[in-house]
């Protein structure tokens, strides 16, 4: 722990290890702030990703004439708000994650 200069100091006392913690100065509060949204940006990526394969998949089961346009449609509306809700409720839990990061 030590080594990893995490600015931790354990303490042994007898059998058990404890490990006091700093509290965050306003600096690493700020860059858990940007490392939250660098990774709820790349999860919204996935997200989206994860939209166009199945859309992919949806076209090509319409060309194949398993599923008719209709049902394309139905189907392309249902994923598209799908992926708007997962969407929003992933900025509603950064924004929550922000707001608990920040406060003091």
């Amino acid at each position: 722990i030590i080594k990893q200069n995490l600015g931790l100091s354990p303490v042994v006392d007898g059998t058990i290890i404890r490990i006091s913690l700093p509290a965050l100065t306003t600096q690493q509060r700020e860059e858990y702030v940007k490392i939250l949204s660098r990774r709820a940006e790349e999860s919204k990526v996935k997200i989206r990703d994860t939209r166009s394969d199945v859309r992919r998949d949806l076209i090509d089961q319409e060309k194949k004439g398993k599923i008719s346009e209709d049902e394309f449609h139905a189907l392309e509306d249902k994923l598209q708000k799908m992926t708007d809700e997962y969407i929003q409720k992933l900025e509603d839990i950064q924004k929550k994650k922000e707001e608990e990061i920040l406060s003091v």
